[in-house]
């Protein structure tokens, strides 16, 4: 019954505007979105490591192009919408 924390991806980071884009690319939609200013304290790039998903699991990431990473999470999204 023991359980196990670890952060799954690719690494490489990418930037919320990276995402937005690709995510107006994939689903077709107009997503609103409001450009601000970076909040006090927030790091200027933060990246999570995937090392000990690695080591312990095995796991490395199928994915590292941001469309690939929208589309996939997109379409998992419409599956469960539809039923």
């Amino acid at each position: 019954k023991a359980s196990l924390t670890v952060n799954l991806g690719s690494e490489s980071g990418l930037s919320v505007q990276e995402i937005l884009d690709s995510a107006r690319r994939i689903t077709g939609r107009a997503i609103p979105a409001e450009i601000a200013a970076r909040r006090p304290g927030d790091p200027a790039r933060l990246v999570a490591s995937a090392e000990r998903a690695r080591r312990i699991l095995g796991w490395r990431p199928r994915y590292s192009e941001v469309d690939a990473l929208v589309e996939t999470s997109w379409n998992v999204y419409k599956r469960q919408a539809q039923g």
